[in-house]
């Protein structure tokens, strides 16, 4: 039976989480349409027994594969390769999708050719008291209609992550896309690089990506950021580059506000680091070279992005003199999502 989705989960070291995910994918109403590469990057916890007792109950659908270790691209450099689905998606291991929304996705796929699909997105943050929940919705109206990316007005404040996005599978593979190796955020090439490619896409309004917020030492936690800033200054410097190489593209509008995303997210994240002069430097270097590298990319990063981009425009209109004011407002920049 011929796959209508292939969905890559990244899964390292997930054993606590990957039942969760494996459980969001199983409905009787949609499990044969799907095709499930649980890609163990070479963990050293149970993920892989576990991914195996599901692929006894559905060895049609589920797909165990245990690798050496050689960081997420490696799992989706994977999934790309072996894909026999119309189209392609990817899931880390420790979240999950609504089970409802991807039977609607799976309904909507099988009746349509879009190049892209955009769906929304659920921010699971779990603490120690609570677990609070926030939805985000790409603002690709109208919904459910196919039409060139080209011709598509996107809302300056509209940041595409991996998990609104569903790839066509032959449009990743036109685009040659292979993920860096053993670096972490390299899910930006993912959100990039095909556009280039693409030609139409379609928006539905259904949550479907569950992202799970509070796990120690996930990519998004503090201290991994910290640790990982220059892998994100390097790929947010990437990024802007290939938009400067891909520009004259019919989507180069797409790839500007996305690129400038990411560069005003990178630099944010300088900005949460200790406020120290070897960081105020690591923010100017940055800040001119992307002003180099881009100047579109530079001017759109300036564009209405709420309190972070107030903050970013206040220390770049001080000569960055106002990155020392951080000092009096560093509580509530810690408070800032």
């Amino acid at each position: 039976m011929d796959k209508i989705l292939t969905i890559s989960i990244a899964a390292y070291n997930v054993e606590q989480y990957i039942e969760q995910a494996l459980d969001s994918l199983i409905d009787e109403r949609i499990i044969d349409d799907l095709e499930i590469f649980v890609v163990d990057d070479g963990g050293k916890d149970k993920t892989l027994e576990i991914a195996k007792r599901y692929a006894e109950k559905y060895p049609q659908s589920i797909f165990p594969i245990h690798k050496e270790n050689g960081g997420y691209g490696s799992t989706v450099n994977y999934s790309i390769e072996h894909a026999t689905g119309k189209y392609i998606k990817l899931l880390d291991g420790d979240d999950w999708f609504d089970t409802d929304g991807l039977v609607t996705l799976i309904e909507a796929l099988k009746n349509i050719s879009s190049d892209v699909v955009i769906t929304n997105k659920k921010r699971i943050i779990f603490d120690e008291k609570s677990e609070r929940v926030q939805e985000y919705r790409p603002s690709f109206s109208p919904y459910g209609v196919e039409r060139r990316i080209s011709e598509t007005e996107i809302d300056v404040k509209a940041f595409i992550t991996m998990g609104e996005i569903c790839w066509k599978t032959e449009v990743v593979r036109k685009s040659g896309l292979r993920l860096p190796e053993h670096m972490l955020y390299t899910d930006s090439y993912w959100t990039t690089v095909p556009f280039v490619f693409a030609d139409t896409i379609s928006c539905y309004d259904i949550f479907v990506y569950c992202y799970r917020i509070g796990r120690e030492g996930q990519s998004v936690d503090i201290s991994t950021r910290a640790k990982h800033l220059p892998e994100e200054i390097s790929i947010a410097t990437d990024v802007v580059r290939f938009y400067e190489n891909n520009k004259k593209c019919t989507n180069n509008q797409y790839l500007l506000l996305h690129a400038a995303n990411l560069f005003r997210f990178a630099e944010f994240q300088i900005t949460k680091q200790p406020l120290c002069r070897k960081n105020k430097n690591i923010f100017v270097s940055f800040d001119k070279e992307i002003r180099e590298i881009s100047p579109a990319v530079y001017k759109a990063s300036r564009g209405n992005y709420g309190k972070r981009g107030l903050l970013l425009r206040f220390i770049r209109s001080t000569n960055y003199l106002g990155y020392w004011a951080l000092i009096f407002i560093h509580k509530k920049l810690q408070k800032m999502k």
